[in-house]
């Protein structure tokens, strides 16, 4: 058994002893009994009724007029609506009919279902229109046991009653809207405006307008005489008119050329063909000419042993001999190779490849300078490569100063301009 007592739990051999009080946690905020915000959770002093802090407040309360002024605009955009409809289609007020009558009777009422009249002392007191107090939807006269009173009959909806037939219901017709104008009727109010821009000035003082008006009358007149000597052109004739096009009808598939076969097939004039071909033409040009495909033209012309243009050169059998002999023995470039055997240098650098002829290592072109040679010849004329430029830009050859070595020809020319010489080793 366990018993529960405050903040300790004891077992079944401690029931005789007291519980223990623990001291109360006061250093945490909710056992401070801090209040907390409702919205966003936080510790806040000042709280309203709902509980919330100043700023949920205000964020509640502006949700509350936003939505607010949201309401009263569809209810004022409702209100406008119905006016409109009510102003575009307004039927009559239904009037409502009056009750029917019933006439006093004087006969005694029966009761029971045998039809016995009942006695005077217990027969109903009839009732006149004075004792009955007029209401709205009872007859004048009707007594209280009636069911007319009870349940007066509905205000029936009467409508005006047109002449040949029922009415019709009232139709929202809307103003048409307006059309564009034309081109000439555009053109007909250009005229009149100008007509009423020349009756106005007429009388007018400056003489600008009055040499304006005259420019305006001049221009009329020469496009009277353009238009009476230059003739009508014809009108243009009506486009023609074009069926109509069906998307759900099928549409006809275009007709592919049948080749023939057997004793149907076409028979190409051959001498004519490599003739053609002999003098110049393509095999497209010829199949285009006979009616037939490139690939036929070119079968044909394989068939009759033509060689075809740029096909291909086969290659000889000393062709790696030759190329060898050139290169290695003889001491030639590879472009020189492929020059003297009529060959291009993607040729000559695959033959040595199959061949395994070892390549030469590139060298500089006859009178290329490099650094290591430029840097020696102004080693040798006791100077400096930023004197040589300095010297350059005072003469005239170098218009301004840049990084790098001179170039051959400024050192020749300061060589020459100084008369220096390389000096001479000591014996």
């Amino acid at each position: 058994m366990v018993q529960v007592l405050g903040n300790a739990t004891t077992g079944g051999n401690y029931t005789d002893m007291p519980p223990v009080d623990l001291p109360r946690d006061t250093s945490t905020i909710r056992a401070a009994h801090q209040p907390w915000c409702a919205d966003c959770k936080r510790k806040g002093r000042e709280l309203d009724d709902d509980g919330r802090c100043p700023q949920c407040a205000r964020a509640a309360i502006t949700r509350a007029e936003g939505a607010a002024r949201r309401a009263a605009a569809e209810e004022a955009q409702q209100a406008a609506e119905k006016a409109a409809r009510a102003t575009t289609t307004k039927r009559p007020a239904p009037t409502p009919a009056p009750a029917p009558t019933k006439p006093a009777t004087t006969e005694l009422p029966t009761e029971g279902k045998q039809g016995k009249p009942t006695t005077r002392s217990s027969a109903p007191r009839a009732t006149s229109t004075s004792d009955v107090r007029s209401t709205p939807g009872r007859a004048p006269g009707a007594g209280s046991s009636t069911t007319q009173g009870k349940n007066p009959p509905a205000a029936q909806e009467t409508r005006p009653v047109v002449a040949g037939g029922p009415s019709k219901p009232v139709e929202n017709r809307q103003p048409p809207a307006p059309s564009r104008p034309t081109a000439s009727q555009i053109l007909d109010a250009q005229v009149d405006h100008a007509g009423q821009l020349l009756r106005s000035t007429a009388s007018h003082p400056h003489p600008a307008v009055a040499a304006a008006r005259a420019a305006v009358v001049a221009a009329l007149e020469a496009l009277h005489l353009l238009a009476e000597l230059t003739p009508a052109a014809p009108p243009a004739p009506p486009p023609p008119a074009t069926p109509a096009v069906d998307a759900a009808a099928p549409r006809p598939t275009p007709a592919t050329p049948q080749r023939r076969s057997g004793p149907e097939r076409m028979v190409l004039p051959a001498e004519q063909i490599v003739a053609a071909y002999r003098a110049g033409q393509t095999t497209g040009e010829i199949a285009a000419a006979h009616g037939c495909s490139a690939p036929t033209i070119g079968r044909l012309l394989e068939e009759h042993g033509v060689p075809r243009r740029g096909a291909p050169v086969p290659r000889s059998a000393d062709l790696v001999e030759q190329v060898r002999r050139l290169y290695v023995d003889e001491n030639l470039t590879q472009i020189e190779v492929g020059q003297r055997l009529g060959i291009g240098l993607k040729v000559v650098q695959s033959v040595m490849a199959k061949a395994d002829i070892e390549r030469r290592p590139a060298k500089a072109r006859q009178g290329a300078d490099n650094a290591r040679t430029l840097k020696q010849r102004i080693a040798d004329l006791h100077t400096t490569a930023a004197e040589i430029k300095l010297w350059a830009i005072a003469a005239g050859h170098l218009p301004a100063m840049h990084r790098g070595l001179p170039a051959r020809a400024l050192v020749e020319k300061f060589a020459a301009a100084h008369a220096t010489s390389s000096p001479t080793p000591s014996a």
